[in-house]
Parts: structure tokens; sequence; C-alpha cells
């Protein structure tokens, strides 16, 4: 609960409206005047009720940091709230009905319909605990902020004075005030291809001018006080700097203090760190193709996530409607003539470890993959499907989509792209990834809100059938899809 100081105001004092208050229409007020006649002197009541102080919201929020401001720049607790506009009683009105949940997609029904083989590739994957946090009010004294860690823990705690930039190009021309201090980045979100790189370098750049940690503005298209977390890089040779993320909110709340002549101190507690590497694998199920069973379609999520949330936005949709797509084609008994194989990759939020395991296993045989498609962008209503190959193929897959006219999804745009099936499109082959709301999906990209309540499954349902009509289309045509 952020109070921001306000000019101060006299005990007494009088407001002045530029526009002259509606007066109540003639019947109101015989209406009002009678229920005052009717109320005896000093009763209290009567037609108007004079509400109480607003309750202040408790503290809330499990995640790290205590950041403990400088006096000089603690937000004042905020000014007394003054007592509201009379108002008139109203009937009490029932409460609306609540529709039940709609029908979601059965996760056992598929994979008990589930056709093929798995098989298990090595991967290493581990990550540990993000920071904890308490939030404990407004109360004047150290405030107490949310964040997710992303490495390198300060477990003893880091006191030092913040520097709040925008940019890289502005921490590079205040170089000399970011020695010994916390760089806070309040970066401006963009789009996520650009933002992120705060994220990733943030670190690094702050540790090259002498920084003692870095946090940053949350990489996220909108936000409800929660921080979202991801992974970041250290790089060889520079000092190896705490960092975490903070939610906008904060970001821009100390932009503001400093931007006032305000000076913040942070002290800063992590308990984030990182473990060795231990086994995971990737889960791996296929339709044999009935002509050309050598020759592969490929569909694919990851299962792995954040610490944080559920994961069942990043990427538990994108790995169920891959799955749903061989199960409704089972349960069609279709066989497409190539193979159509569903990849659930695994260590993808460290860097597509799991995908990299199974391109170095399988590149030898990159000529005989005709597309490759991979869902991590949300399962909400798609807009359509991006694609990255030749013109040949591009004008292939306009066609393939324009089967999807009744359900009014045809559009093809480019730069089909995913973490995990690029190694692949770098070597040639045709790539493919759904496209829909971005907005929507940065706003619970992970964070605590990536939840199952953000899945919508009539949605699910026109994404798993895009999905699966693409898949198989691909997979059955006579020809592989040409390449550049």
């Amino acid at each position: 609960l952020e109070a921001e100081p306000l000019p101060s105001l006299p005990h007494s004092h009088s407001f002045k409206h530029t526009t002259p208050l509606p007066r109540p229409s003639p019947h109101l007020r015989r209406q009002l005047l009678k229920r005052s006649a009717a109320q005896s002197p000093g009763q209290p009541g009567g037609p108007w009720k004079e509400a109480g102080p607003r309750a202040r919201a408790p503290g809330c929020a499990p995640q790290t940091s205590n950041a403990s401001q400088n006096p000089q720049a603690q937000e004042p607790p905020g000014r007394p709230e003054a007592a509201p506009a009379p108002r008139a009683a109203q009937p009490s009105r029932p409460a609306p009905r609540t529709p039940g949940p709609a029908p979601r997609l059965s996760a056992r029904g598929a994979e008990g319909r589930a056709a093929g083989t798995r098989r298990r590739e090595g991967a290493r994957p581990r990550w540990g605990l993000a920071a904890t946090a308490r939030r404990l009010g407004r109360e004047p004294g150290p405030a107490h902020r949310r964040v997710t860690a992303a490495a390198r823990a300060a477990r003893a705690g880091i006191t030092a004075e913040v520097l709040v930039v925008t940019s890289f190009d502005e921490l590079q021309r205040r170089a000399p005030e970011a020695r010994g201090k916390i760089v806070v980045y309040n970066q401006p979100y963009t789009n996520y291809s650009s933002t992120v790189q705060y994220r990733v370098q943030g670190a690094v750049e702050a540790a090259k001018v002498g920084a003692l940690a870095s946090l940053i503005r949350s990489v996220a298209s909108f936000s409800i006080y929660s921080p979202h977390t991801g992974v970041q890089e250290y790089q060889d040779g520079v000092p190896k700097i705490p960092t975490a993320c903070i939610t906008v909110e904060d970001a821009e709340m100390m932009s503001r203090m400093v931007s006032r002549g305000n000076r913040i101190v942070i002290q800063l507690k992590m308990g984030a760190r990182s473990y060795p590497d231990a086994d995971s694998f990737n889960t791996v199920a296929e339709i044999t193709g009935s002509k050309y069973p050598e020759q592969v379609v490929l569909v694919s999520g990851h299962l792995d996530s954040w610490d944080v949330g559920q994961g069942a936005m990043d990427d538990g949709g994108g790995a169920f409607i891959s799955w749903e797509a061989l199960s409704l084609i089972k349960d069609l008994g279709l066989r497409p003539k190539r193979t159509l194989r569903l990849v659930l990759w695994t260590a993808e939020e460290q860097g597509g470890i799991g995908a990299f395991q199974y391109y170095q296993l399988h590149k030898a045989n990159s000529s005989n993959y005709s597309l490759v498609m991979e869902s991590d962008s949300g399962t909400f209503l798609p807009s359509g499907l991006q694609f990255t190959g030749s013109d040949k193929a591009r004008a292939i897959m306009e066609e393939v989509m324009s089967l999807l006219k009744p359900i009014n999804i045809t559009q093809v745009f480019r730069a089909g792209e995913g973490t995990d099936i690029n190694f692949w499109i770098q070597a040639g082959v045709p790539g493919a990834s759904l496209l829909d709301d971005l907005h929507k999906y940065f706003s619970f990209h992970h964070s605590h809100g990536d939840t199952m309540t953000v899945m919508d499954p009539k949605q699910m349902n026109v994404a798993a059938a895009l999905w699966a009509v693409v898949s198989y289309v691909v997979a059955d045509m006579e020809e592989m899809l040409p390449r550049s």
C-alpha cells in the first residue's frame, strides 16, 4: 500500500467545484424530508449513515527480500481519510448467481487413449527455491517488498543505496554513481524480446560498473503487484553479483522517490541457491506413419516450469494441446503417411536443455523432419500460426490453414520459433508456433498468477483443434514441406 507525499492541508478548508452539483428531484426531496421528520431528535441513523474509517488492507505475500528504506526516503503513512459524502440507504439485493465451471480437457482420459512409444532422453535441470518475502504494511520504518530471486543469493544481506536507471545507456552514463550501490532497472515494457535483456544481462552490466547487486523491474505486460522471475546469465571475468526481479509497482515507486530527491537504502536478503545438476527426461509418444514411417512431423510443449505459480499456462497448456492432438487423431482412427511424434521437453526454462539433448541424438536425421511445431506462448484463443520456412512451404501452410475457415483462424504469420525447436529451424527444418493473446500471456508469465484459473478449456479446445489439423494434414501429404 503506497502512500506518496501530498501537500499538507489546513485543519479547516473548503473545496470549490468547477460545476454545480446536481440537485435532487422534488420527489426525492419530499421523501428525504418525510424520513427526517420521522426521525426523533438526536437519534443516530436516519436517512444518512456515516461510514467509519476505511480499513487498511493486511500485509500479504509469501516471497524474499527485505527492502529497508532510509528514513529520509520513507514514504509517509498516508493522510487521514475524509468522511465520505452522505449516501442514501439502498435496499439489499440478492447476490448474482455464478455459473458453474465449464468442462475441461480430461488429462487422465487423454493419457488413457494416447498411443505411441515413450522414450527417455537424458537432460540435467535443477534449481533452488526462489526468494521469500514479507510485506508489513505502510507504517514508518523499513518497508518490506516482494522479489523473486534470479540467482546468486545474498544470505548475509547487502545494505546499500539505490541507483535507479531506465536503460543500459543510462547506466553507462552514470557509471561513476553506480559503484557500491544497488542498481534498480526501471525499464519500460515494449515487448518481451527487447525487454527481457534487462533480466538476462542486468547483473552483468551492473557488475561491470561496480554495483553490489541489481534489481530488475519484472518483464511483464501488466502487473498486480506480483514479481515475475526468469533465467539470467553471468559472464566470465565479471563479478557474479546478486540479482532479483521486483514488481513493476515497486520499481516505479522507487523511480518516483528518487525523482523527488529522496535517498533510498535497501537491505537485500535472498535465499536462492544453485544445486548440482540432476537427471531429467523428455517424454516422447508417436503414431507411426503408414507409408513413410522414417519421416517425422513433430509437435511439442515443455513440462517444466518455474517454482512460482503452477506452470499451468507456461507450459502446461502447450504440452497438453500437443498431447490432445495425437489423442484426437487416434480417436478418429486416422493414421497419417508420416510419423506424428509428440515430445514433451524437460528443462526448457534453463535454456532448452532437454531439446538440445534430443537434437544432438537426432540431428543426423534432420532431413527426415518435415515440420517441427511448438506451443509455448499460451493456449488462449488462437489468432493464427507463426511459420518459418521457404516461400513454397509458406504457400502450402496457407492452404492448410484455409481448412480452419469454419472457426475463423486462417492467418499465417512470420517468425515461427520456440526455444525447443530453434535448433531444428537453424538447421533448415520448417518450424511453426501457435500465436494467441501475448498481452494476457505476459501478464501471468513466470509469476504466482500462472495457475489453472488462467486457463479457459473452450479456448484450449480451439487451440488443440488447430494443432491437430495442421500436424495431421502436413504428416499426411504425399511430399514433405519444401526447404530453401
